[in-house]
């Protein structure tokens, strides 16, 4: 027989905390081998057959509540009672089913609290008696098989505060938050739900607070502590875990624990962030700035797993949103808090880089560039999120933290100039070395393939201008990522596949105001930049600091993405330029030489003339 077959769910679990070192109050086990005894002694099994098959249970109930103990039964009772050292119990059952992976049997048995020694033996045959309850026989869907009590007889704490606590957001198994809901007392009352608790939302592997929902109980401090004794729990148990515990005379109990049952696997949604006219081999740079540069300056909080979706000439940063905080200033709390010292260190870093860039760049190997792009780029990404938020309480009512953002945040034009210059030599190097017939396809080429000095194949690249993903270091090409999107339980929508109301409609915000006319022309990239005339308007994913020169020659711009912040519109207001942003589909329906009016007064463009005259 395994320990769950004598012990029972709940008895199995409290030996094995025990046995790892948790606080458990003490407590003593009637296993399912006294039970059978019991039934033995009393000579019921016949009688509660013949009961479970003409359906009674009543009957059950009562002759098991009527029976008596032998006088050795009584005795292991009351001796290890005694030893327990206490005047009051809890009575928990521990059925072979219980708190297991499938059934939780929660709330389904009966359970006695603050139970002295007077009372004792009656509240173990209600313990007994409650197996065969008429609600446990729905439960169970009829079937008594392989149904054992086992009786767990735990010394009460005196709990100034208890709860439960869960090791994993139920809602979503695979997220990064656990969950620990607290009440004043004991917390019997939280568990049947006679009263709503406190909750707190617990980043994991860091065991700060994010969020808490409720009346802000004065535990703040025990909170963290009990967050990493679940996560601890969690990695003993290898898998998530709903966890009792308690607090008295400042100590943490751990009541019981089992698997948390019937968690939903969510698929992890991603969101469109913004789309960029760059090159596959910069994009996988980047990459592997989010995926080691972010995570390393901040110990994996900014880590957002991003998929890079190449179409229609530019890079669609697809972000999962699930790994985000729900609100993103709780986010800067946590950034101040716990990691000014990295911050500082990293900011200094990406200072240092960016001074080697900008002295060495032409002299530095694609790897030595790859190295300095990754340690300002991560530096810079979270630079960003913070200038964001200056008006975040936490910030502009705190001197000390205010002084700390703003020290870090006026880098931020310097090492966005750095990083875009970097840009610029990667793509410089990528035309140099390439061998003429792959010079159009250079777009789509890793790294690899192009300072790799090998033969490369020139069907996989045309497939790959089709369309193809970047995620975490593979290519997935457009036509297997319905499949891969499926196999990794992914939600996501790509931009070629929303649907535009309306395909003659472009509206978004405006910008800078004006009524202008001119020829459309579509600007992807730096090179695209030299068809723009005089009076041309700039129809872009979005503008870069590169396309200055572009932009003083146009009369107007319009871009896919972005807000009345975004670099397009500051640059449209210093060149009183008339711009409209965030159109979504401008790149989609227009095409060279259209003849268009951008109506800035209205946010809207309008088609004069479809007809595309290709000069």
């Amino acid at each position: 027989m395994n320990k769950n077959e004598i012990y029972g769910g709940k008895g199995t679990s409290l030996l094995k905390l025990k046995e790892l070192g948790y606080d458990v109050p003490n407590f003593f086990i009637l296993d399912t081998t006294f039970f059978k005894k019991f039934i033995e002694y009393n000579n019921l099994r016949k009688d509660i057959e013949n009961f479970i098959k003409e359906g009674d249970v009543i009957k059950i109930q009562n002759v098991l509540k009527n029976a008596n103990f032998s006088d050795d039964m009584l005795n292991r009772i009351y001796t290890s009672f005694e030893e327990l050292n206490t005047d009051v119990v809890s009575i928990r059952s521990s059925a072979t089913q219980e708190d297991g992976k499938n059934k939780s049997f929660a709330g389904q048995f009966y359970t006695g609290l603050n139970i002295n020694k007077e009372n004792l033996i009656i509240e173990i045959k209600k313990c007994y008696a409650s197996m065969f309850d008429i609600h446990i026989k729905e439960y169970i869907n009829d079937s008594y098989d392989n149904l054992e009590m086992a009786v767990v007889i735990q010394k009460m704490i005196k709990s100034e505060f208890s709860g439960v606590a869960f090791s994993s957001d139920y809602s979503n198994i695979y997220g990064n938050f656990s969950i620990i809901e607290a009440c004043p007392g004991l917390g019997e009352k939280l568990v049947s739900g006679e009263i709503t608790p406190t909750k707190y939302f617990i980043r994991k592997k860091y065991n700060y607070i994010d969020q808490i929902i409720g009346e802000n109980l004065p535990i703040e401090n025990y909170i963290e502590k009990i967050a990493q004794i679940i996560e601890n729990i969690e990695k003993d148990y290898k898998m998530p875990m709903d966890v009792e515990w308690a607090i008295s005379e400042n100590k943490i109990y751990i009541l019981q624990a089992r698997p948390i049952v019937g968690t939903a696997k969510l698929k992890s949604s991603f969101k469109l962030v913004l789309s960029r006219p760059k090159t596959l081999a910069y994009m996988q740079i980047e990459e592997l700035a989010e995926n080691e540069g972010i995570r390393n300056a901040l110990n994996g909080l900014y880590y957002l797993k991003p998929i890079f979706y190449y179409n229609n000439n530019v890079f669609e940063e697809y972000y999962n949103f699930t790994d985000i905080e729900e609100n993103p200033n709780l986010m800067v709390n946590y950034i101040i808090k716990m990691h000014k010292k990295e911050l500082t260190e990293h900011t200094r870093i990406a200072l240092s880089a960016c001074k080697e860039a900008e002295e060495n760049l032409e002299e530095l190997s694609i790897e030595e560039i790859t190295n300095l792009s990754i340690k300002i780029f991560a530096i810079n990404n979270i630079v960003n999120f913070l200038e964001a938020r200056i008006d975040n309480d936490f910030i502009k009512n705190d001197n000390d933290n205010k002084t700390f953002v703003e020290s870090i945040i006026k880098y931020r034009e310097y090492l966005d100039d750095i990083d875009y210059k970097i840009d610029e030599e990667i793509e410089k190097r990528i035309k140099k070395a390439l061998p003429s017939k792959y010079i159009k396809y250079y777009k789509v080429m890793t790294i690899k393939e192009i300072f790799g000095n090998k033969e490369i194949d020139e069907e996989e690249l045309k497939l790959r201008e089709e369309g193809f993903a970047l995620f975490n270091g593979n290519i997935i090409l457009k036509e297997n990522l319905k499949e891969f999107f499926e196999q990794n339980n992914m939600n996501i929508i790509l931009k070629d596949e929303e649907k535009i109301i309306d395909s003659s409609l472009i509206r978004g915000a405006i910008a800078y105001p004006g009524k202008v006319i001119g020829k459309a022309k579509i600007v992807y990239t730096i090179e695209d930049t030299e068809k723009i005339k005089e009076g041309d308007i700039i129809i872009s994913p979005m503008t870069v600091p590169n396309f200055i020169d572009a932009v003083k020659r146009a009369s107007a711009i319009v871009t896919d993405e972005g807000g009345t912040v975004c670099h397009a519109a500051l640059i449209a207001r210093e060149f009183r330029k008339t711009c409209i942003v965030g159109t979504r589909n401008a790149t989609k329906i227009l095409k060279d030489n259209m003849i268009i009016e951008v109506d800035g007064n209205n946010g809207v463009v309008n088609i004069i003339n479809k007809e595309v005259n290709n000069e």
